[in-house]
């Protein structure tokens, strides 16, 4: 065998050999690119959810009758007073000097940890709890 036609099997080789990772390699950057966007939808998924409870929330933060006692429907809807530094933590800012509830701003990568999914899904919970349990109240808040 002559030293060009081991030469040309070597060649050979290594361009099967590049042909087949340049293969994997488009395989393994769609699967990136599928579980980035997997990423991205259920983060865009959890924002709007955010911003659902965000508005619930918001609603709550009304003055009314309840139980022949004026009160705010915050502390009312949110008694547990465990959960509520989580809502004030991951869902609104308040500002108690001025009566007013803003958004909490999250990072998109915010929404991938399981606390603030907890949160968010907590919150929509219990204030469909609550609408449950004080019918005429939460309509006052405007919740029904």
């Amino acid at each position: 065998m002559s030293f060009l036609a081991v030469a040309g099997f070597v060649v050979s080789l290594l361009a099967l050999t590049g042909v087949y990772y340049a293969i994997k390699g488009v395989q393994y950057t769609k699967e990136q690119v599928d579980l980035l966007k997997a990423d991205s939808d259920a983060k865009k998924r959890w924002a709007s959810k955010h911003a659902q409870a965000f508005g619930l929330v918001m609603k709550t933060n009304k003055w009314i009758i309840f139980n022949s006692a004026q009160t705010n429907g915050y502390p009312l809807v949110f008694s547990d007073i465990q959960f509520r530094p989580l809502v004030e933590a991951y869902i609104v800012q308040m500002d108690w000097s001025k009566n007013l509830i803003s958004p909490r701003v999250l990072d998109a990568d915010q929404f991938a940890l399981p606390v603030v999914q907890e949160v968010i899904q907590k919150t929509i919970e219990t204030v469909e709890r609550f609408k449950s349990e004080h019918p005429e109240a939460a309509h006052n808040l405007g919740l029904a």
